[in-house]
């Protein structure tokens, strides 16, 4: 039971790079949900083929890619049919998107920790609580100027950490 809560958590984390996948190998929205469907039946039905000592998004991706290329043999007589090559490609540039996505996520998180603790309050008036600038310096008995000032400098020093850690990862 362990393992198909895991696996569910793998597939809640990486479904929507399977449907951007499917969707840009499809030219037809509904197509590509009944696809997206069809893609989570094999994944569960093949978990036991799964293994978990490797990344779970590429397995995944192959198994839409089949699941797509079935497809595309029952309506091979269509011109909008994609190349193997450009779905490989599609699969390739989702998978790395992703994996952008996730460093961005984690880099975010490390990068808000050096922040002052100032800013950290002040970072989560603006964007956990939606909280304007004159809000916040309400709150804080600050001024909207002094506030504004803070908030540009905090996104300055975000956009540097986050720079240095992505050429860190590589990204």
């Amino acid at each position: 039971m362990a393992h198909y809560r895991q696996l569910a958590k793998l597939w809640a984390k990486h479904q929507p790079s399977v449907a951007s996948f499917i969707g840009t190998s499809v030219n037809d929205f509904i197509v590509a949900e009944e696809l997206l469907q069809e893609t989570a039946a094999q994944v569960f039905e093949n978990i036991d083929r799964f293994d978990d000592s490797r990344p779970f998004l590429p397995w995944s991706l192959g198994i839409a890619r089949n699941v797509v290329l079935k497809y595309r043999r029952r309506i091979a007589r269509d011109r909008h049919v994609f190349s193997q090559g450009l779905l490989d490609h599609f699969a390739q540039v989702v998978q790395e998107m992703s994996e952008r996505q996730d460093a961005l996520v984690r880099s975010l998180s490390t990068c808000r920790k050096r922040l002052t603790p100032r800013s950290q309050e002040i970072c989560r008036l603006r964007y956990e609580q939606n909280l304007l600038p004159q809000e916040i310096a309400s709150r804080l008995g600050s001024t909207p100027s002094a506030v504004a000032t803070v908030l540009h400098r905090m996104h300055e020093q975000l956009r540097n950490c986050i720079e240095q850690y992505l050429r860190a990862e590589g990204l």
